[in-house]
């Protein structure tokens, strides 16, 4: 059983982590900040595009984008 969750709590640990560790103490709270806004922006714009493709799009749309054939 998969938990997107899951997925997403590690990527934001990480990047948090990441940036504490790499980045210099003077720059951390500008890149801590730039986190924040990617974070507040996706869970905004998020459930938006989903309403919108779920109004507005079908399915197939979904298969075009995954599963189109390859090019060999």
């Amino acid at each position: 059983m998969r938990d997107p969750g899951l997925g997403g709590a590690g990527i934001s640990s990480g990047a948090y982590t990441i940036t504490a560790f790499a980045a210099s103490p003077a720059n951390r709270p500008a890149l801590t900040g730039v986190l924040a806004i990617a974070w507040g922006a996706a869970s905004v714009v998020g459930p938006v595009l989903g309403g919108v493709f779920t109004t507005h799009a079908t399915w197939r749309w979904w298969y075009d984008a995954h599963f189109s054939p390859s090019s060999d």
